[in-house]
């Protein structure tokens, strides 16, 4: 699942600059090099040409040294070409904690030469710094401001269709009412008791009812125009931008796992300028099953092609996201201030701002 086609290849071409073949590799394999901090020799002559080609493929390039068992193959690839710095002990080389060549062989550039042997464990391919090899995020209350975004539309529904002349004079009553019924609406059909399209009518209409207002086209026509206005809105959770723009300059891969509807949740990263940030977006709609199910967290598994286990899921809700998440295998990070980690469902970590996951991350 890990491999990459180039498993034991070996450029041993003296003729041709290192930074070269390591343009080659990145060629071949684009991929490790936008995941891993790639090792190089220490003090040779081209280690200041190796840094200025990897520092823009992503991050900080880390100086990794070898132990016996990647210095063995070394040695007898290389004979003498075999870099002496590299013989010595692995702390003077080799960021502390890092398991890149511990746990198996990594890229070496060495003397001139380069020994490539890539490692089909996962976590290999990480930068030293990673706590994990993919991030998974929620993206309604956890990254995107719901509350916020939806109380700004329905302000502009209850302008747009004259709901004061209407009868309904408070703003602040339609929504709470709104707020009450969309809650109960998307329970029912996170349980498959409605559709989705009733769910997206329905809602609206048990508001008006509430109010008197008994048109069934009425709600529809203000589903609809909520429908299109809601992605339109901006508004993040504080420190999401500073937040993710860090996590990518480490290196992490970034997905998402949201129980919405494929246009509306993408045109809501569009608009809110966080598209860029994910890799893969799994929305309930596309995958066909819904948070809490474990089916919706390892097909996301599937299309990052990783391990639950080296993984952690982001989210705002206990049941669905983080219940979910623990029963699929992976770690989880539950972020609600409002409504605090209590009971049988017990997160890997809770925090209170988005910003403390750099802190975990």
């Amino acid at each position: 699942m890990y491999g990459t086609g180039l498993e034991d290849t070996r450029i041993v071409d003296e003729n041709v600059h290192m930074a070269h073949r390591l343009e080659y590799l990145y060629a071949k394999c684009p991929g490790l090099f936008r995941v891993a901090q790639v090792g190089i020799g220490a003090r040779h002559p081209d280690a200041m040409r190796l840094h200025q080609f990897l520092l823009p493929c992503h991050g900080p390039v880390h100086i990794a040294g070898t132990e016996e068992k990647v210095v063995t193959p070394l040695r007898e690839m290389l004979g003498d070409g075999l870099s002496d710095a590299l013989t010595g002990p692995c702390n003077d080389y080799i960021h502390p904690g890092n398991d890149l060549v511990r746990e198996s062989y990594a890229i070496m550039a060495v003397s001139g030469k380069v020994i490539v042997s890539l490692p089909l464990n996962p976590r290999t391919y990480m930068s030293p710094e990673l706590a994990y090899s993919h991030l998974f995020f929620d993206l309604d209350h956890t990254l995107w401001d719901f509350e916020t975004n939806s109380r700004e539309t329905l302000k502009d529904l209850f302008h747009e269709t004259d709901l004061p002349g209407r009868g309904i004079a408070d703003f602040d009553e339609f929504h709470d009412v709104y707020h009450h019924h969309n809650t109960i609406f998307w329970d029912r059909f996170r349980k498959g008791f409605i559709t989705r399209e009733e769910l997206r009518w329905k809602r609206m209409w048990r508001t008006l009812v509430d109010f008197r207002i008994p048109d069934e086209k009425l709600a529809k026509l203000m589903s609809e125009r909520y429908l299109e206005i809601l992605p339109t809105k901006k508004n993040l959770f504080e420190d999401t931008l500073d937040v993710l723009t860090y996590l990518r300059a480490k290196g992490y891969p970034m997905h998402l796992i949201t129980n919405g509807f494929e246009k509306t949740q993408h045109a809501k990263m569009r608009h809110s300028g966080i598209d860029h940030f994910f890799t893969h977006v799994i929305t309930s709609e596309a995958a066909g099953i819904m948070k809490p199910h474990v089916a919706i967290f390892e097909y996301a598994l599937e299309m990052a092609g990783v391990k639950a286990n080296d993984t952690v899921m982001v989210g705002d809700t206990l049941d669905a996201d983080i219940e979910g998440a623990i029963r699929a295998g992976m770690d989880t990070i539950y972020f609600n201030p409002a409504v605090p980690a209590t009971g049988a469902i017990k997160p890997t970590y809770s925090i209170l701002s988005l910003r403390e996951l750099k802190k975990i991350l």
